[in-house]
């Protein structure tokens, strides 16, 4: 007899464009879409950030287990939308660590309580935990295996990561192929454990600056860039999704604002046009 053959895998094609008229209307209003795990288009588990209108650009949420960088110039959002992806992730019961280089517990906590987010009692049930390195002992850290680190994750079951920022291992670490081994290999871990992480990158604010960065190419799985538009005499935020694999985006830079929840994101909207 012959044996059957196996039903052939669909294989989806990539597409450079996206139908906006079709992501429309599939989500009627600006909000969290949540993907059931195991069921998206690709049929990968999603790792919703609910930041609200966020998700829609990229299919329900992060893939989960991905690395994703998150670049920006100075004061952009970027530790506001990390922190709101762990808070988020919290709230549902997915643990997280904010691993800072550069800024105080302390200023996190008051920045996330100004949106509504009581990182405090989060703490105390081993939701949350915000650990502080301090920028010089960062070679101690990754000689040690990233011990303090790898321990909290092993402590709280860690679902979720926040690195702020790699712009601490690139003033540590001044060998590009030494620094690209060492947050590789951290990734490999990170992902090996299910955790899905945020890695803050610090790049210049205008949009023709956005190549500024280059550690998508050799680790990340996505990269999702925050602008600081000019336009004349006026400035509007704005997000871009540039890179996520597994994942149909949408292929738009959509304007942000910090509401009182933190960052919302405006897909149906153009830059410049809200009033």
């Amino acid at each position: 007899m012959v044996p059957a053959k196996k039903p052939a895998k669909t294989v989806l094609p990539f597409k450079e464009e996206f139908d906006l008229s079709a992501a429309q209307a599939a989500t009627a209003s600006i909000g969290t879409t949540r993907a059931p795990a195991g069921k998206c288009s690709i049929e990968c588990p999603r790792c919703p950030t609910s930041i609200p209108g966020f998700d829609r650009l990229v299919e329900g949420g992060l893939v989960c287990g991905s690395s994703v960088v998150l670049a920006g110039g100075c004061g952009s959002g970027k530790s506001t939308f990390a922190m709101q992806f762990l808070y988020n992730g919290a709230m549902t019961g997915e643990p997280g660590i904010y691993v800072t280089f550069e800024q105080e517990p302390q200023d996190l906590r008051d920045m996330a309580v100004r949106f509504g987010m009581d990182l405090p009692a989060l703490e105390a049930k081993g939701l949350i935990s915000i650990i502080s390195v301090d920028p010089s002992k960062i070679m101690n850290l990754v000689k040690e295996g990233y011990g303090q680190i790898v321990e909290e994750v092993r402590k709280i079951g860690a679902k979720r990561v926040v690195i702020d920022s790699l712009s601490a291992f690139e003033v540590m670490l001044k060998d590009d192929f030494e620094r690209r081994r060492v947050l590789f290999n951290f990734s490999r871990w990170l992902k090996k454990k299910g955790c899905t992480t945020i890695l803050i990158s610090e790049i210049g604010k205008s949009i023709a600056n956005e190549r500024q960065f280059d550690v998508s190419e050799f680790m990340a799985d996505g990269v999702i860039v925050l602008y600081d538009v000019l336009q004349q005499s006026v400035r509007e935020r704005a997000i871009e999704v540039l890179k996520m694999r597994q994942t149909k985006i949408l292929r738009k830079i959509c304007p942000f604002r910090f509401e009182s929840n933190g960052v919302v994101v405006y897909p149906d909207e153009e830059i410049f046009t809200m009033g």
